[in-house]
């Protein structure tokens, strides 16, 4: 997976779609964080061909902010980290 700017006009919500070649059938925790790695948002989400559709909630904040993949087991293992930028319009 690679890094993407996402722009997002102001109290909008926005969808990221993933490749998730390699990264194994499950369901998952998708999680949002800013850049000190507080937690913003999360939900589950589930793999749908080779790729995963994330429905983020409305940003009121530009910023850094990061994306990341967990297996819904008890490790909670990270599965990986997507790094995107959000930059309000009015």
């Amino acid at each position: 997976m690679c890094s993407s700017d996402l722009i997002v006009p102001e109290w909008r919500p926005a969808t990221l779609h993933l490749p998730v070649e390699g990264v194994p059938d499950a369901v998952w925790q998708a999680e949002v964080v800013n850049q000190t790695g507080s937690a913003i948002w999360s939900a589950r989400i589930a793999r749908t061909n080779d790729e995963v559709e994330i429905h983020l909630p409305r940003f009121t904040k530009a910023g850094r902010f990061y994306l990341r993949l967990y297996a819904l087991s008890a490790e909670h293992d990270l599965l990986t980290e997507v790094p995107f930028a959000v930059k309000l319009q009015f």
